[in-house]
């Protein structure tokens, strides 16, 4: 049994050999913050772990300061948190996104935060998605990296199914990188391949396992693909047709643009004499 005394000041440290699962929760809960004097709130809490969370609100925490919140999850019992202010950013409407830790978490607060975690979290043996989305990818090659495209039938924290003309070493790991996010830095992992096949016309279709990752890259994969099973589709971006440059079209596609346009400017021409030669009050023509 775990004395009183070392339950107050055990510490999630002590637990570094435990996996951590972090949820991407994006909900509002109750909570008491009690800095100076104590303050009934809401916060928007975007994700959280064994370890800490990222919360959104209105509200400026101080920093290099330990103190307590009260977070009212969905349990009978309030949840007492001591934390601290690890980094803070505004966003619009004078919102603050806060990042915190937990410290000195005790082992009962430990569990109760476990037992949410796992009830929100997904199933990593459901945790792919199919992505079908190009994406570009790199292998190191003799100390560089060697630029390739791979349509992602598939992804997952496991690896990727894809399809793709670059032929991948098939009998050896290798150090990938890839594109999973636009406007995002990439992915590194240690990968191999368990399988692939010709499909059509020299394409090979297979799957890459990624047999070593970051723990910082393997948390942005899942919680990227987490996001992908809640609904929160990739951004595509679209340009304007004012961004091209249509000299550089085709000269085929160029005079057939130009004859449309020619055409357009003959019927409008003709929808504008028509419209000067008609007498609005003339009623005549009715039967």
């Amino acid at each position: 049994m775990v004395d009183e005394k070392h339950e107050e000041a055990w510490n999630f440290a002590e637990r570094r050999s435990t996996t951590r699962r972090k949820i991407s929760l994006k909900k509002t809960f109750s909570a008491e913050v009690q800095l100076d004097t104590p303050q009934k709130c809401y916060l928007y809490i975007v994700d959280i772990s064994q370890g800490g969370m990222k919360i959104m609100t209105d509200l400026v925490f101080p920093e290099r300061r330990t103190f307590l919140i009260t977070l009212y999850l969905e349990q009978e019992d309030p949840l007492e948190l001591a934390v601290e202010v690890v980094w803070k950013k505004q966003v619009v409407g004078y919102m603050n996104v806060t990042g915190m830790k937990f410290v000195a978490l005790s082992p009962k607060s430990f569990n109760k935060i476990e037992q949410f975690v796992s009830k929100y979290s997904i199933d990593t043996s459901k945790r792919i998605f199919k992505l079908n989305k190009m994406i570009t990818m790199q292998i190191e090659k003799e100390g560089e990296w060697v630029s390739f495209y791979a349509y992602i039938l598939s992804i997952s924290p496991q690896g990727l199914e894809y399809t793709t003309d670059y032929n991948l070493p098939a009998n050896e790991e290798f150090s990938l990188r890839f594109y999973a996010e636009q406007g995002q830095a990439p992915l590194d992992a240690g990968a191999r391949i368990l399988f692939q096949k010709e499909i059509s016309m020299g394409r090979l279709k297979g799957w890459i396992e990624i047999v070593s990752m970051s723990e910082a890259n393997r948390l942005r994969l899942t919680e990227y693909i987490d996001k992908l099973l809640q609904g929160d589709l990739p951004v595509k971006i679209t340009a304007p047709l004012k961004d091209f440059n249509l000299d550089l079209l085709p000269e085929k596609e160029t005079k057939k643009e130009k004859k449309k346009q020619a055409e357009k400017g003959d019927l409008q021409k003709v929808v504008s004499e028509t419209e000067e030669a008609v007498d609005p009050e003339d009623m005549g023509w009715m039967p």
